[in-house]
């Protein structure tokens, strides 16, 4: 897989105020005070326009690496999140203000991230380019079928969590904190970038399309998890261990507090697969079939 490395401030501060918004673990209490306030605003105004903030901010994250203007970038997520008849100039004004008020807010706070991330990033990327690419070798080894892209971005935000990533599929491209250490010995982060790298080819058609799009992200995550468990502990980067996924749901994948049952379900289904070997869409219904059984959901 090759990789583009990339920092930005401007996804360094809509990474944030989603981790403000969703309420999830804060290491850096100064910096999500600094955004506490633009974060809400930024909230509100999705809020006016959308029942789901969080649909339009998996669009404005990714984007906002790649697009320096506000107005095309809020343009292009409102679009691709709800569809282009949903662009007016009133939504872009609004929300395009509320984001160059959080990336103001963000600059305020941190006007050396840039600086910082790039020297941040090259620690991780040593890391990774050690052993990173013998991990997803492995996991081509172990899938029945090929599952991984052949290019992906790589997007360094600034830690607000102490440690946190997100694979964004549409766009082949993953955020990572850039944290100096693990804030799990047990799970190192280069091994939480080999997994999010190994999601984004899950929505293909061949791969994803019996699993409904709003849940096949979390599907995704889910189904790598033990593959990436298991191909880290070839490359000796951690243990591929059972205990290994709970811990794996309940840092890796917040919102819930039932990691337990989650990964009970995907061990479970992990040991079915190993036996029957399917095909990956079909083993990826099974598990969402799994998961919707025992009543459990997608984190909001």
């Amino acid at each position: 897989m090759e990789l583009r490395w990339l920092a930005s401030a401007s996804t360094s501060s809509l990474h944030a105020a989603a981790v403000i918004l969703h309420g999830r673990r804060i290491a850096d209490e100064q910096l999500a005070g600094a955004l506490q306030a633009s974060a809400q605003l930024l909230h509100q105004e999705i809020d006016a326009v959308a029942e789901s903030p969080w649909r339009l901010l998996q669009e404005l994250i990714p984007l906002s690496a790649s697009i320096d203007n506000n107005r095309q970038l809020t343009e292009t997520a409102v679009s691709k999140a709800f569809g282009p008849d949903s662009v007016n100039e009133t939504t872009v004004t609004h929300i395009a203000g509320a984001v160059a008020e959080l990336e103001a807010a963000f600059r305020g706070h941190a006007p050396e991230a840039l600086a910082e991330l790039e020297t941040r990033g090259r620690l991780l990327r040593e890391q990774w380019e050690t052993r990173g690419p013998g991990m997803l070798h492995v996991i081509e080894r172990l899938a029945p079928e090929p599952l991984l892209v052949e290019q992906a971005d790589v997007v360094l935000v600034q830690p607000v969590s102490g440690g946190d990533g997100e694979a964004f599929l549409r766009m082949n491209r993953v955020t990572m904190e850039g944290v100096l250490a693990d804030a799990e010995a047990k799970l190192p982060e280069v091994v939480r970038l080999g997994w999010l790298l190994s999601t984004l080819n899950l929505d293909v058609p061949v791969l994803g399309e019996t699993v409904p799009g709003s849940r096949l992200p979390w599907i995704s995550k889910l189904a790598m998890l033990p593959l990436a468990m298991q191909a880290a502990a070839e490359v000796e980067w951690c243990q591929d261990d059972p205990a290994n996924i709970e811990l794996a749901v309940a840092r890796w994948i917040p919102g819930r507090d039932d990691a337990s049952r989650v990964s009970g379900v995907v061990n479970k289904w992990w040991d079915t697969y190993q036996a029957a070997r399917p095909r990956w869409s079909v083993a990826m219904a099974a598990l969402d079939r799994a998961l919707s059984e025992q009543s459990l959901a997608p984190p909001l």
